[in-house]
């Protein structure tokens, strides 16, 4: 048995390091092919059509980039995906062949592509005319004897139009490496960092003020500019001024664990003829102008990304009165100005009202308080208040005791309403008074028959 054991482990042991050579080494070239190269290797290419405009991608660190007729982003998968049309070739060989004859087509290619990689070492390949059962066209290869056959599909692939090769997302990065975000617009400057809480990402408001961040907020912040597809492309222009780009409406920079930072610029609001959402063709949309920080190119994408970075500091600020796990709740007590106080406490899973007599709890009564308590959020916040009694806070309405399992316990307090019926309310180790809504208070039972199991 422990013989199948040790066999069984190096085994494994064999394919693990199969696997990782072939992850260092790169990809390993397929029986047939020409170059035998790894897309990983190449550093440039350039297609020169017959009559047309030369287009060269080149890659520049991380990012692929077309060169010419323009400069902008290419697209990593559409780039790599042509530059494979040569690292992968596979033609058929006719090693006796002159090339040079006029029924190739090779004295004037209908397109001529160079490939570099590992620095300054190259490839050319030449296409000529179509074989005469059409799925073939004559080819003619730098340094190599004879004449080759290549299929059709490879002038397709290498015949890509620039436009089509262009980057179409706005920014780049995995959401999980996003460590700090800084908002500015017109509302302000804003800072968030994370932070982890039993292996959970948190987030934290640190500019203006210090408390805890909304969730929802900032992930807004932090996926929408990867969601986002680029809807049109202009020439980055000299003048910044008539795209208001040179006051931005709204600058985003999103730290990164790697210590690179990508930035996003939006400027003024416009109505542009750009692509559909959906399907093929064209149509009048309303579109933001942006800018990536490091991009060439002058960008159009939907107006909603301007809506969605126009976020002040109460809606970047978590509005929860309580973040208490509400499994870990042991005992509740609530004390009233007028009305039942009462006291239930949880004992092996279930909910027991100690006071005003005891009893099994009406689970469900329990149950809808606790997530009233849970879903309690603010709708103004006054800070650090001149006072409290101007609240009704000194003497409250209500008083919440919540126990926790690791003895730990909060007091919630209560007291007068608002015009509009909305309470003001506070934690007793809190300066911060909050507005909310009635939905708890009014919640509360009237009489003990309200809470206890008998009316279930």
């Amino acid at each position: 048995m422990r013989y199948r054991y040790t066999l069984g482990a190096a085994l494994l042991f064999v394919a693990l390091l199969v696997w990782v050579l072939a992850r260092e080494r790169g990809r390993a070239p397929q029986e047939g092919e020409l170059f035998k190269l790894d897309v990983k290797q190449v550093t440039r290419l350039e297609v020169t059509p017959q009559g047309g405009e030369p287009m060269a991608l080149e890659k520049r660190g991380d990012q692929w980039w077309i060169a010419s007729p323009f400069e902008g982003w290419a697209d990593k998968d559409e780039a790599e995906r042509v530059a494979r049309t040569l690292c992968e070739l596979k033609p058929d060989k006719r090693p006796d062949e002159d090339p040079t004859r006029a029924q190739y087509g090779l004295d004037k290619p209908v397109l001529t592509a160079r490939l570099w990689y590992d620095g300054n070492k190259k490839v050319e390949i030449a296409l000529g005319a179509e074989t005469p059962v059409g799925s073939q066209l004559f080819a003619r290869i730098e340094g190599r004897k004879g004449l080759f056959l290549v299929s059709s599909v490879v002038k397709t692939d290498l015949s890509k139009k620039p436009e089509d090769l262009r980057d179409k997302k706005l920014a780049h990065y995995e959401k999980d490496d996003v460590e700090a975000v800084v908002l500015q617009n017109a509302r302000g400057t804003f800072e968030v960092k994370s932070r982890l809480v039993d292996g959970k990402k948190e987030w934290d408001l640190v500019q203006p003020v210090q408390t805890k961040a909304d969730r929802w907020s900032v992930d807004t912040l932090v996926n929408r500019p990867g969601e986002i597809e680029v809807k049109g492309f202009e020439k980055k222009p000299d003048k910044l001024a008539q795209f208001g780009l040179d006051k931005p409406s709204a600058k985003l920079t999103l730290h990164l664990a790697s210590a690179k930072t990508v930035t996003i610029l939006l400027g003024a609001k416009a109505k542009k003829t750009v692509k559909q959402q959906y399907g093929e063709g064209a149509e009048e949309q309303d579109i933001v102008y942006a800018m990536t920080e490091g991009r060439p190119e002058l960008l159009m994408v939907e107006a909603s990304l301007a809506d969605d970075l126009d976020k002040d500091l109460m809606a970047l600020r978590d509005k929860r009165i309580l973040a208490v796990d509400r499994e870990k709740i042991r005992g509740l007590r609530v004390q009233r100005k007028k009305g039942l106080d009462f006291y239930v406490a949880k004992r092996a899973g279930e909910w027991f009202v100690d006071l005003p007599r005891p009893g099994k709890a009406k689970q469900t009564k329990v149950d809808d308080l606790l997530w009233n308590l849970e879903d309690l959020q603010t709708s103004e916040f006054i800070e650090k208040p001149e006072g409290i009694k101007q609240y009704g806070l000194a003497v409250p309405q209500v008083v919440v005791t919540i126990e926790t399992t690791d003895a730990g316990t909060t007091k919630v307090l209560f007291g007068d309403r608002t015009e509009d019926s909305r309470f003001y309310c506070k934690v007793e180790d809190r300066d911060t008074v909050y507005v909310v809504s009635d939905l708890f208070v009014t919640s509360l039972p009237e009489k003990a028959e309200d809470i206890e199991a008998g009316q279930e």
